[in-house]
C-alpha cells in the first residue's frame, strides 16, 4: 500500500530517473531552457515525482513539457531547441499509459532518452515491461481459473481472487509453487515448534512485536503473515495495527504514540509502518529514529517482551512486477463489479469484498516507486544510526528465499530473546 503520507517535494526532486540530484541551483529546475533530450527527460521525471503531473495523460505531459520551454510547430510536433518530444498513449487496466521518447542531436551525436509515464512515476522500459507482463500475466490465470463458473461463484474477496489466480496458473508453475508451499510450511513448523520448546521450559517471550519496515510493494504485509502465523499456531494472539503520520495532536511527540502497539501476555503485535517511517516519509532525522528504535528494543526486552525490527527491500524489477500484479487486482475487481452488477448479485457484502480487492493498490505506490532509491537510502540511514544492531535486513527481490531466510533468523531470536529474558528475571 501506500505510504500514508505524500512523499515530500524535497525528497522527492532528488529521485531523477539516472538517480542525479537535482538541487536548487541545477539547471534541470522547471524554467530554464532545456537544450538536450537528457535533460528534458530528467526534468519532466522530476515533476512527475514531485506530483505534478496530473492525471498522467499526454495533455498533462505535454504541459510540462511546453514549462520547460517546448514549443508546438506548424506539424503539431513539441521542439525545444533540436530535442523532439514523441508522447504515445496506451491504457493498462483503469491507469493510462505514456510512452515518452525525447531525441535529438548533442555534441555527442543523437541521443534518446526514452520511459514510460504511469500513475506519476517514469519507469525505465525494461521495468514497465515487467510491470506489463505481471499485469497481463495474473489476468489471464485469473480468466482461466473462472472458465465456466456461474456469477455467483466468482470469487469476491482477495483471498478469493488470489486463490483462482492460482488455479488458474499453468501447471509448471502450479507445481512450483506447490514446492515453495510445502518448504515454507515446514520452516514454519520448525519455528513453531522452537517457541513451544521455549514455552514449555518458561522461557518464551511474553509478547512479541513485529515490525516490518520497507518501501511500498516489498511483501512486507504477506511477510509479516508468515512469520505471524507461526506464532498463533504456538497459542499467541495475533493483532494488527496501522500507525498512520502523525497527528497534529502527536507532532510534539511523535514517536510516542508506538506504546499502544505494546503486546498484552500472550500476543503478538504486527507493526504495520512504524518508527522509521517517520524518517523516510515524515520530518525526524534517521538518528532520532534510530535511537528510539534501539531504546524500545531494550524497554520492551526488559519486559520480556521480544521485538523483533525487519527492513524489507527488494530490485526496481521486483517493485514493478508486485505493482503490476496489485494493478491487475485492481481490473479483476473492476471486472467483477461489472458483471455482478449487469447480473442483479452486486450484493452490499461483496461490493464491500470488491473494495477490499481495489484497496490493494493506490496511485501513491506509483509515486512511491518513482522514489525507490531514495525511500531506500533514508531506511538505510536509520539503520545505521541504530545501536545495537536489532534490525533484520532482508532482500525480498527472491522473495521464497527471503521469507525462508527470515524465518530462520527470526528462530534464532527466539532462542537469545528467551535465555536474555531468563538472564534478567
Amino acid at each position: 500500500m501506500a505510504p500514508d503520507v505524500a512523499v515530500p517535494p524535497a525528497l522527492a526532486a532528488q529521485a531523477t530517473f539516472d538517480q542525479r540530484t537535482v538541487g536548487a541551483s541545477s539547471p534541470l529546475f522547471v524554467g530554464r531552457l532545456r537544450t538536450t533530450p537528457v535533460a528534458a527527460f530528467d526534468a519532466l521525471t522530476e515533476r512527475l515525482a514531485a506530483g505534478d503531473g496530473g492525471a498522467g495523460r499526454v495533455a498533462d505531459l505535454e504541459a510540462l513539457l511546453l514549462a520547460q520551454g517546448f514549443r508546438r510547430t506548424r506539424r503539431g510536433v513539441l521542439k525545444n531547441g533540436d530535442t523532439t518530444a514523441k508522447l504515445t498513449p496506451s491504457q493498462l487496466g483503469s491507469l493510462g499509459a505514456v510512452h515518452v521518447e525525447l531525441s535529438g542531436r548533442t555534441r555527442r551525436g543523437r541521443v534518446t532518452a526514452e520511459g514510460v509515464a504511469l500513475g506519476g512515476a517514469m519507469f525505465a522500459p525494461d521495468h514497465y515491461a515487467a510491470l506489463e507482463d505481471k499485469f497481463v500475466e495474473v489476468l489471464e490465470a485469473f480468466t482461466a481459473g473462472t472458465a465456466g463458473l456461474p456469477a455467483r461463484a466468482l470469487p469476491t474477496d482477495l483471498i478469493g481472487v488470489k486463490a483462482t489466480v492460482r488455479r488458474g496458473e499453468s501447471p509448471k508453475r502450479m507445481l512450483r509453487r506447490a514446492e515453495k508451499d510445502a518448504e515454507m510450511a515446514a520452516m514454519q513448523a520448525r519455528l513453531t515448534e522452537v517457541i513451544r520448546q521455549r514455552q514449555r521450559a518458561g522461557e518464551a517471550p511474553r509478547g512479541v512485536v513485529l515490525y516490518i519496515a520497507g518501501a511500498d510493494a516489498v511483501g512486507k504485509t504477506s511477510t509479516g503473515k508468515l512469520v505471524m502465523d507461526a506464532f498463533v499456531a504456538a497459542g499467541y494472539a495475533p493483532r494488527h495495527i496501522h500507525f498512520r503520520a502523525p497527528d497534529p495532536e502527536e507532532r510534539s511527540a511523535p514517536l510516542e504514540r508506538f506504546t499502544r502497539g505494546f503486546p498484552g501476555d500472550g500476543e503478538i503485535v504486527f507493526w504495520d509502518r512504524g518508527p522509521a517511517g517517520d524518517a523516510v516519509y515524515g520530518p525526524l532525522e534517521p538518528a532520532v529514529v534510530g535511537a528510539k528504535v534501539a531504546d524500545l528494543s531494550r524497554d520492551l526486552a526488559d519486559e520480556g517482551v521480544l521485538m523483533l525490527s525487519v527492513e524489507l527491500f527488494a530490485d526496481p524489477e521486483k517493485q514493478a512486477r508486485t505493482l503490476g500484479k496489485r494493478l491487475a487486482r485492481r481490473a479483476i475487481a473492476d471486472r467483477l463489479a461489472e458483471q455482478l452488477d449487469r447480473e442483479g448479485l452486486l450484493t452490499p457484502e461483496r461490493l464491500a469484498g470488491i473494495e477490499e480487492i481495489r484497496e490493494t493498490l493506490d496511485v501513491g505506490d506509483f509515486v512511491a516507486a518513482a522514489n525507490y532509491d531514495v525511500v531506500q537510502e533514508r531506511f538505510e540511514e536509520v539503520i545505521a544510526h541504530t545501536p545495537g544492531a536489532p534490525w533484520i535486513q532482508v532482500d525480498a527481490t527472491k522473495r521464497h528465499a527471503a521469507r525462508l531466510g527470515l524465518a530462520s533468523e527470526v528462530e534464532g531470536r527466539v532462542r537469545n530473546a528467551a535465555l536474555r529474558t531468563r538472564a534478567s528475571a
